[in-house]
Parts: C-alpha cells; sequence; structure tokens
C-alpha cells in the first residue's frame, strides 16, 4: 500500500505526462510552421508562437472545449492497470463513527504496528526518476543563481555618467519606460539582465576598455530589447520548465529554439532603430562579444547578448538578411490565437468515467469521479430567520450508517427505502434532547407571499450524512450527541481482477478449488453466483496459470478504498460513438459495485458484490453486415464473507446462450489504517 503523499507524487506524474505529451504535440505544429513561414515571419512572430508551448507546458491541466486539438489525439482507453487504480479519500477519526466494532479497542495503544509496505512497481520507479531529476536540476539552477548572488554580493551601482545616458538613450529609442540598475560586476563576462521585479544591468567591468562607443550602444540596444519584452521573467518559467519536462528530448529542442528565436528577435530589433548601413557593425559586435565568451558558460536566469553562442551563424545570417523594420503581421496574430485556442484547451472528457458512492447507475456521467461527502463544514449563515426571530444555520455531519441506525432504534442495515420510517426516529432521537423538529401547523410551503423558514434534519443511510437545519444552540447539542459517537470505521482496500476464462479453464478451477456451498441465485434470471474462499497459494497458482494459458482475458482490475458501510462503484464503460448513440446502442463495459461491512470481530467482513458487464458481439451470417451489432449482458450479485486478506472467488458470471467463455472475479479485501498501511499485517 502506498502511503497518501506518494499517491499525490503519482497524481502529479500523471498530470505531468499529459502535458508534456500534449505540448510535444503542439510544439511539433509550431516548429512546421517554422519551416513553411520562415520568410514571411520575423523572428519577434516566431519568438512570440513558442509561448503557447510554453504555457502548455507549465499548465497541470487546461479547460475542456470541442475546439481542442488534442480531441483527434486521445490517450489510449484500455490502459486498465494505469487507469483503473482508483482510490477514495481517507477519512480521520473526528469525521467517521463506528461501523459495525462494538466492543473492539481501536486505540493506538491497543493496534498492532503496521509493517511498512512497499511494492515496487513500473510507476513508482519512473516516479522516483522523475522526481530526481527534478530535484537535480532544480539543484543546478538554484546553485548558478547563487553564484550570480555571490557575485553582486558587496557590488554598488555604476556610476558611469556617459554609460548611464547611453542607456537612458537606448530606453528612448525603444519607448522603454521601465528603468534597470546598472552594475559592474567582477564574474560576469557578457553584458547581460538579472530580476524580474528589480531589473539589473550586469556589466564586465572591463566593460569600457574592451567596447568603443558604438559597440557599447549595440550592446545597451539589445539588452533593452530584452528588457522591453520583459525576457527575464518569461526566462523564469523556461527555467521552470526545463525541471519539470527534463526528461522530454522534444521540450529541451523547443526551449532551445526559444532562447535562439528570443535573441534573433533582439538582434532585430537593434536593427529596426538604426542605419540601414549599421548591420555590418552590429554583426561585429556580435562577433566580437561572443568571441570572449568561448570558456564562459551562461548562468541560468541571466538573459543577454552572450546568449545561444551556439547559434552564432544562424544570428550572422539572421543580421545579413534584415531588411527593414515590419508591421504588425496579421497572420502570425492569427497563428497565435489559433494556437491558444486549439492547444491550450483540453480534449472534451472520456467515456471513461466513475460513479458516486451509492447511486445505481446504468451508464456513467462524462468526466465525473468517485465521490465523497465533505468534511464537516463551519456553520455557514443562510439569511434564513424562524418565526421568533432566531437566525437559522446548516451544517452536515458524517455518521456511520450502521451505528447512528443502532443508536436511533432502527437496527443496523436497515433499508434504504424505509426513509419515512427513518427519519420520524432520527426527529424522535434529538427531541429527547430538547430540539423539536417537527413542522409547525402553521407552516405553507406552497406560499411564496409568506416565507416561514423551519428547522429541519435529514438522514441519508446510503452516504452517513446527517443534514441540520437549527440555531446554533440546536446545533451545538446535535453536535455533542454525535462525538459521543465518535469512533472511526474501519477503512480497508479491495482490489478485484476480473477475467474472461475459456470453459476448459473454468473446469480446471472448479476441480481445482471445489464448490463450498454458498451458492445464490439472482432474482429475475437464470443465472447463479457462487462464491469461495481461496487460500494465498490457490490464489497465485490461478493466477499464475491464467497468464499462461491462451484465450485467458484480463477484462480489468479495479482498485478502491473505502470505509466499513460505504457502498462503492466503479464504472470502466466506452461511451457509445454519436452514430451508435442514434441507433440506441448502449454504453459498454464492466461495472462493479461493493458494499463491505466489517462484523463485530473487527477482522471479518461481510461484502455484496454487484457486477455488470455489457459486450458488443459481432453478428455472423449472410444478413450480418451493415447491421447492429449484437449486445451482450452478463451480471452478477452475491454476497460473501471472507476475513482480513483472503480472497473470494465469484463464479456464474455467464451467458446462457453462449457455452463458449465465462467471466470471474477474484476479491481480496484488506483492512487498513488511515495512513494506508495493513490494519493486521
Amino acid at each position: 500500500m502506498e502511503p497518501p503523499l506518494f499517491t499525490v507524487f503519482t497524481s502529479v506524474i500523471s498530470l505531468v505526462g499529459r502535458s508534456t505529451a500534449q505540448a510535444t504535440l503542439l510544439g511539433l505544429i509550431v516548429l512546421a510552421v517554422h519551416i513553411l513561414l520562415r520568410n514571411q515571419l520575423s523572428a519577434r512572430w516566431r519568438y512570440a508562437l513558442w509561448l503557447p508551448v510554453l504555457v502548455r507546458l507549465l499548465l497541470p491541466s487546461a479547460p475542456e472545449s470541442s475546439w481542442s486539438l488534442f480531441n483527434f489525439v486521445r490517450w489510449p482507453q484500455r490502459d486498465l492497470e494505469a487507469r483503473l487504480s482508483i482510490q477514495l479519500p481517507q477519512y480521520s477519526a473526528a469525521d467517521l463513527d463506528p461501523a459495525g466494532a462494538q466492543g473492539i479497542d481501536l486505540s493506538p495503544s491497543s493496534l498492532p504496528t503496521p509493517a511498512a509496505q512497499y511494492v515496487l512497481t513500473w510507476n513508482n520507479a519512473f516516479l522516483a526518476v522523475w522526481l530526481a531529476g527534478a530535484i537535480f536540476f532544480g539543484l543546478r539552477i538554484l546553485r548558478g543563481n547563487w553564484r550570480v548572488r555571490r557575485c553582486l554580493h558587496g557590488v554598488q551601482p555604476l556610476h558611469d555618467p556617459e554609460t548611464e545616458a547611453l542607456f537612458a538613450e537606448c530606453r528612448q529609442v525603444l519607448k522603454v519606460k521601465q528603468r534597470a540598475s546598472i552594475y559592474s560586476v567582477p564574474g560576469i563576462d557578457a553584458p547581460s539582465l538579472y530580476g524580474c521585479f528589480r531589473p539589473r544591468l550586469l556589466l564586465p567591468t572591463d566593460f569600457r576598455q574592451r567596447f568603443t562607443i558604438p559597440e557599447m550602444r549595440h550592446i545597451l540596444l539589445h539588452e533593452t530589447a530584452h528588457l522591453k519584452r520583459h525576457d527575464v521573467l518569461v526566462n523564469l518559467f523556461l527555467l521552470l520548465a526545463e525541471v519539470i519536462h527534463w526528461f522530454n528530448p522534444f521540450v529541451r529542442y523547443f526551449l532551445n529554439r526559444m532562447r535562439a528565436d528570443r535573441e534573433l528577435a533582439s538582434d532585430e530589433a537593434v536593427l529596426a532603430v538604426g542605419p540601414e548601413n549599421d548591420r555590418m557593425a552590429y554583426g561585429e559586435t556580435i562577433l566580437k562579444t561572443i568571441e570572449s565568451l568561448q570558456h564562459y558558460a551562461p548562468l541560468p536566469g541571466l538573459v543577454g547578448i552572450g546568449d545561444a553562442k551556439n547559434q552564432l551563424e544562424e544570428r550572422i545570417r539572421g543580421i545579413a538578411r534584415f531588411r527593414g523594420k515590419r508591421k504588425a503581421n496579421l497572420m502570425a496574430t492569427v497563428l497565435i490565437a489559433l494556437l491558444c485556442v486549439l492547444g491550450l484547451s483540453d480534449a472534451q472528457s472520456t467515456p471513461l468515467a466513475v460513479a458516486p458512492i451509492g447511486a445505481k447507475q446504468e451508464t456513467t456521467l462524462p468526466s465525473q469521479s468517485i465521490e465523497s461527502p465533505k468534511p464537516d463544514a463551519a456553520p455557514t449563515p443562510r439569511a434564513a430567520v424562524n418565526e421568533v426571530g432566531v437566525p437559522l444555520y446548516t451544517r452536515s455531519f458524517r455518521l456511520d450508517p450502521n451505528t447512528f441506525l443502532r443508536a436511533i432504534g432502527a437496527g443496523a442495515g436497515t433499508s434504504p427505502t424505509m426513509t419515512n420510517m427513518v427519519q420520524t426516529l432520527v426527529r424522535d432521537y434529538f427531541a429527547a434532547a430538547g430540539i423539536d423538529f417537527s413542522v409547525p401547523p402553521e407552516f405553507d410551503p406552497y406560499n411564496p407571499a409568506k416565507p416561514s423558514p423551519i428547522k429541519a434534519i435529514f438522514f441519508n443511510v446510503q452516504t452517513g450524512v446527517l443534514f441540520v437545519r437549527a440555531s446554533l444552540r440546536d446545533l451545538n447539542i446535535v453536535e455533542t450527541m454525535i462525538q459521543r459517537l465518535n469512533v472511526q470505521p474501519l477503512q480497508m482496500t479491495i482490489e478485484a481482477k476480473i477475467v474472461e476464462l475459456p470453459r476448459k479453464e473454468l473446469n480446471w478451477l472448479n476441480e481445482f478449488v471445489p464448490a463450498q456451498g454458498n451458492r445464490k441465485r439472482r432474482a429475475g434470471t437464470n443465472q447463479t453466483a457462487e462464491a469461495r474462499i481461496l487460500t494465498d497459494q490457490q490464489f497465485r497458482a490461478a493466477i499464475k496459470r491464467f497468464e499462461r494459458s491462451p484465450g485467458v482475458d484480463l477484462l480489468a482490475t479495479p482498485r478502491v478504498t473505502t470505509l466499513s458501510g460505504r457502498q462503492a462503484q466503479i464504472a470502466i464503460l466506452e461511451q457509445p460513438t454519436d452514430e451508435e448513440a442514434k441507433r440506441d446502442i448502449p454504453a459498454t463495459g464492466p461495472t462493479i459495485e461493493f458494499f463491505p461491512r466489517v462484523q463485530a470481530d473487527g477482522k471479518t467482513i461481510q461484502m455484496d458484490v454487484d457486477f455488470k458487464l455489457v459486450e458488443k458481439v459481432k453478428k455472423t451470417g449472410w444478413f450480418s453486415a451493415g447491421s447492429d451489432p449484437k449486445i451482450r449482458k452478463r451480471q452478477l450479485a452475491t454476497t460473501t464473507t471472507l476475513a482480513d486478506g483472503q480472497t473470494a472467488l465469484i463464479t456464474g458470471v455467464a451467458d446462457e446462450r453462449s457455452k463458449e467463455s465465462v467471466v470471474v472475479i477474484f476479491v481480496t479485501a484488506t483492512l487498513i489504517d488511515p495512513a494506508g498501511n495493513r490494519l493486521y499485517p
């Protein structure tokens, strides 16, 4: 069992993988646009085209849209091992109540010390490698920034009237209002900008001796162009993207191209404000600057004329081909807008969804996930006043259904259909403490002209949530009464393997694990469900045989963490296409629901399992061409009792009209503590 923090990191890995894949596709499109329209786009616009790629790299998720480019490139739909490991939120003892565990001492001192368990998987190995790489590259950037800070330590701003006047002139020429302090810094060999919000122009100590006045003007104009576009801030996000996506060679190439286009854009900005015959002089300045940087490694966080020195030949060609300042490019503007609309949105929800706990559904809703009630919220004013002028507030409490039903006299396991009886018992239970939830005779819910807010209480038997609308005094009484029942229900992980077997493998399984007499018939069907308890040796032997046997298909391996007395449902459905929906073809795939209850000994689990499999079967015969596929349904509903850590084999999910295959389910339930470790190792 993975610790909760590790589960969070695994979710981060999933988001990083999705964003790096989508940004890679977007970057390849931008690269193709650069190649096709190189002569029509200036370096400034080529640099701007990379910005949507950078934004997509940094976005953990994007809003869904029917216009998204990624509607045409979806993630694999049957990646069951990676997508069906579903875990519910963990609950604390302050939120929950016991689930049939009377007489059990649940204090920390009474429980055995959980054994630390950790299973190495490919996902975990990739997570460890990614995290190590991100830390390494992040520390390298921090080390470079520390070197810059160390060089700046004790250095005062430069007071050189000639250099300051030349820099002010450059800012005026490029219409830059933002100021930047000038520093002459030892250890800095290339003129560079540093600082996002307090920009500083860092110059080598021999800047005045190394360059002439025209060359100084070229360099300061180049740095001013960076200042105008806020390239230092953009470079910060660029470094962050490098740390997160260090493993993607495409991303590293895209970001290097972005740096090169950034320098080309600054070169064009300098040439656009200079005389037409200034190109050769500016090119010589670039050559002179970079020649002095042969053994100088650019520091992260600095942006300057010495960047992209490996693209020196490309920069010289760009200077030679410069044909004057270009006007705003309508085509480039449209391209950037399209990239933002198509690339910064995500595909609409895939058919895979998980229904809410306790909901009985045949199909799933898009983009829906396992939901559970929120933790107790603080009282929220509802702007309601009862007949005596006392404000009313609404609060929800989470309870264990079995414990609360026993407390009010309804008995554990009361059917959810007996709602009226349960609500009457709830009102009577709190009336004994002096809270009157009866409806006043003068209350008229159909008269909006005469509103009369009243106290109200409702208990949801399936979810265990108690909703109360009352005064603060009454809410405090309710909370005090509930705290007396404040024992944590036991938590468990349920893992299932849904396997389709040929008939011969089923015959072997029946001989290997004889029937144990626990045979139950589902009402309204001709199908029989049978549950058998396997030993660890039997379970491992069966799985090992099925892995080698031809014709055995692992349909799904769902996994869910839930509480005793809580229903959990997982639906892995493939939604029909628009054309199939018009022909009333339903969603296909397995749906499985668990309703576990821990018995009084604290180790035995009684579990209801409800399974349904909907499949499309291609018709055969002379007249089958072009006809709708045949829909085959396989169902199972049974109750089994197993001990902590045991595996139950559930058989009997067969289509009576087909004797070729049968579906069996292996269900393993393991009790865990709030940290995710086995409760009884």
